[in-house]
């Protein structure tokens, strides 16, 4: 799971910075393109306008300058003044003559007129009209009077009879007095004109359009002749002041160009569709997207090796970890690189050596420890029995003393008839004898257990002090991993101090630095974990060294009671001593009775008195037996005390190695 949400973290966060790389791309060239088009179209239809505008007065220049010749020829006021004095001019076939010519030569020209202020007529070609037709009520005729010393024009309008745009341009006939006495005028058609703005042939299939002041369609697609004020784009563009309106059309998003006409005061401009104009870009576009798919595609492929070749040592390392934390400690760990993940993989190897040592030592330290406990058990327990030994046998010697001193008060309860039993006497003598050699052979025997017994309290000295400095060498060693346990914990807050740093910098690179925070987050996981681990290990060896220092004050106390018990141990080898010299001198004594057993009668009193002091000694050794069956039980209380602390320490060093046994090293492995 860890590698496959690293893996896949790192894949969403390249993809997505590189889908949002394409699309920003992509839009800025499409926005570029798009703008260098419009740029390119408006360039081309300011210049073509500017074109159309010029050709637009040079049209409506020619017409207006020939106009301008018939109204200002002589014969046409002689005609007009004529026409209006008499009703008749002879003029009349010239002027007539002259509109035809005109109309001759252009085409375009479907009615040439003069009318005069006396309601009279005349065109080219003949128009039958009604008898009170009146053109001074004409439109054209109060324009051009309104304006005599100009030409205007009226307003394009569709003819009835055959559907054609028509305008009409006329000029006043002026007198000598410069008043005006008729209007000349001619009905030109503009379809020609119109059809030749409308072939010319513009990129991105551009349309021209004319429309007049009142906004009726000279020129258009499909609105020629109709008048476009309501329409919500072109009304704007006829109210306009600004040489551009964008806008939509038919139901498409379309973008205008125009400008007027000075001589006429026409909006001529161009409209294109923004489909059409971007026709070219959309192509592009959609080039860049297959491309931008392809480059993701590749991107992400690129990514996830990548992603793979980041997650895949952190995998390895974390299962490493796992392996050290079940307490295997021979696992081969080994830096994939020189990166931030192979300098902590290397941290960790080196880490795991240094552990390594300090558990095979603890191991060795535990072991030994285990075996100087069983061996003070076993010399506690022999030392125990041999005291018991010696106290069956101070027992033995104080039942014989307590015999001795019943037989010595019967001895002299019938010392007054020991004259009368010289034999029972004698023969209570050898019987005395008997008793005093049995007694120096136990004297013996209890000097020389007393004498085994100081020889096993002196080895029990070495023991302990061996204990003793095997445990402050344990402790030396617990001591050290204690240290070797706080550098790694040391380590481990130094960990995680830099993946905190590194999650603050990547925090600050944005989404640029969001793996980085992921992978330092993860780092910074692994680093508690660590820490975590030895604070436990580190705990244990606390437990451990509190355990080893409750040890060392018992066989502390351990030796205090084997000193006393030593001490003991002498003054009962003086007492045996004491005891055996007793026996001597009382055996001395029965020799000296057997041999003067002649004179035993007139020694009789002084027997008494040696009977008596032999009662005395025989009291004093029975007390002393006592005391030494006391201090012998003291002896064995204290060994047994010995002993319980030699479980103790026993207890404790198989906890120790329990809590060892749970790492495995390669010593280990490889036996």
């Amino acid at each position: 799971m860890f590698k496959q949400s690293i893996q896949k973290k790192l894949t969403v966060l390249f993809s997505m910075t590189l889908l949002m790389v394409l699309m920003a791309v992509s839009l800025i060239t499409y926005m570029q393109m798009s703008r260098s088009i419009e740029r390119q179209v408006e360039n081309e239809a300011v210049t073509v306008l500017q074109e159309v505008s010029r050709y637009t007065e040079r049209y409506i220049q020619e017409h207006v300058h020939q106009l301008q010749l018939l109204a200002n020829d002589p014969r046409t006021l002689t005609y007009v003044n004529e026409q209006i004095d008499a009703g008749s001019s002879d003029v009349s076939g010239e002027v007539l003559g002259q509109l035809a010519g005109y109309g001759q030569l252009h085409p375009n020209i479907q009615l040439s007129y003069v009318a005069t202020e006396g309601r009279t007529i005349e065109t080219v070609p003949t128009v039958d009209l009604p008898d009170d037709f009146d053109p001074t009520t004409r439109p054209w005729y109060e324009l051009a009077m309104a304006s005599p010393t100009e030409v205007v024009w009226t307003s394009p309008y569709v003819s009835i009879e055959d559907g054609e745009i028509v305008m009409t341009v006329a000029k006043a006939i002026l007198d000598e007095r410069g008043q005006a006495q008729g209007v000349a005028g001619i009905d030109m058609t503009l379809n020609d004109f119109s059809d030749i703005l409308g072939s010319i042939e513009m990129n991105y299939d551009g349309a021209i359009f004319l429309f007049d002041r009142e906004g009726t369609a000279i020129v258009h697609p499909t609105l020629l002749g109709e008048t476009v004020t309501e329409d919500e784009l072109y009304g704007q563009v006829i109210q306009a002041t600004s040489d551009s309106e964008n806008g939509r059309t038919d139901g498409e998003s379309t973008i205008l160009f125009f400008q007027t006409v000075p001589l006429t005061g026409w909006i001529v401009g161009m409209e294109f569709e923004r489909d059409n104009m971007l026709k070219d870009v959309n192509t592009v576009r959609n080039g860049i997207i297959l491309v931008s798919v392809i480059a993701l595609i590749v991107g992400m492929m690129i990514v996830i090796l990548v992603a793979r070749s980041i997650t895949k040592p952190i995998s390895r390392l974390g299962t490493h970890v796992g392996t050290v934390a079940s307490g295997d400690l021979t696992v081969d760990v080994r830096a994939a690189g020189n990166d931030e993940v192979g300098q902590l993989t290397e941290s960790f190897k080196e880490m795991l050596v240094q552990l390594r040592g300090i558990i095979t030592t603890v191991k060795g330290s535990t072991a030994h420890v285990q075996e100087a406990a069983d061996h003070l058990t076993a010399i506690s327990e022999e030392t125990i029995a041999s005291s018991e030994e010696i106290a069956l046998a101070v027992r033995d010697v104080a039942i014989g003393s307590t015999t001795q001193v019943e037989h010595l008060d019967e001895a002299k309860r019938q010392i007054d008839q020991l004259a009368r039993q010289m034999e029972q006497m004698s023969l209570s003598m050898t019987e005395v004898g008997s008793l005093s050699n049995e007694t120096r052979l136990a004297g013996q025997s209890g000097s020389e257990k007393v004498q085994h017994l100081k020889t096993k309290t002196l080895e029990a000295n070495t023991v302990f002090d061996q204990m003793e400095d095997g445990l402050l060498k344990l402790s030396d060693h617990i001591m050290e991993i204690n240290e070797v346990i706080h550098t790694i914990n040391h380590l481990s807050e130094q960990t995680n101090l830099l993946a905190l740093n590194a999650s603050i910098e990547a925090a600050r690179a944005g989404e640029h630095g969001k793996g980085f925070a992921v992978v330092a987050n993860e780092v910074r996981r692994l680093a508690e974990q660590s820490s975590h681990e030895t604070v436990r290990v580190g705990d244990t060896i606390t437990g451990i060294v509190n355990r080893s220092k409750q040890v060392i004050v018992d066989m502390k106390q351990a030796r205090s009671i084997l000193s006393e018990q030593s001490d003991s141990v002498d003054e009962t080898e003086n007492t045996f001593l004491h005891m055996a010299s007793l026996i001597k001198q009382m055996n001395e004594t029965l020799a000296s009775v057997q041999e003067d057993f002649g004179t035993l009668a007139e020694q009789n009193s002084q027997f008494v008195k040696r009977i008596e002091a032999v009662v005395e000694v025989a009291e004093q050794a029975a007390a002393t037996s006592e005391e030494v069956n006391a201090s012998t039980d003291e002896q064995v209380t204290a060994l047994q005390r010995i002993t319980e602390a030699a479980e103790q320490l026993q207890e404790a060093s198989h906890e120790l190695n329990q809590s060892v046994r749970q790492f495995q090293t390669e010593s280990e492995s490889n036996s």
